[in-house]
């Protein structure tokens, strides 16, 4: 009762609760507007609202935040998978994505050729790619 809705979601996201807020208020003014989706607010829906609209915001907002947690798990796991390869795994996966060949690699590394090869291939296996392309796309999600 102290604070307002507002405030009450800034309080909310201090608190590190991240699930979507859906504001009804009889008084909203397009600064309130601004300042609720800035803040992360799922919808702004005026008084009287049916309940045909309601559940409407409500769906959108649970599926919006359901694929938000889902590319959030998603990145966890690609932290876990990079770090769970080995350290020369893991200078093989940069040298790659760096747009070095294997030979280079392993003139850098001095290692043979084949070596880069079968560390590359496990660390591609490890991380779930088959290609450069998925290769930096798994990279631009972890703290290398």
């Amino acid at each position: 009762p102290l604070v307002n809705g507002l405030e009450f979601q800034d309080i909310l996201a201090h608190k590190g609760y991240r699930q979507p807020i859906i504001f009804l208020t009889a008084h909203a003014d397009v600064d309130m507007a601004i300042s609720a989706f800035r803040s992360g607010a799922a919808d702004i829906l005026k008084k009287p609202v049916s309940s045909e609209i309601l559940l409407e915001a409500v769906e959108r907002a649970v599926e919006s935040d359901f694929a938000f947690r889902q590319k959030d798990f998603r990145i966890v796991r690609y932290q876990e998978f990079y770090d769970a390869l080995t350290q020369r795994e893991k200078q093989i996966l940069n040298s790659v994505n760096a747009g070095l060949m294997n030979y280079q690699i392993a003139q850098r590394l001095g290692l043979s050729e084949r070596t880069v090869e079968t560390h590359r291939a496990n660390a591609y296996k490890k991380v779930g790619v088959k290609d450069l392309q998925q290769l930096k796309e798994f990279l631009s999600h972890v703290d290398i």
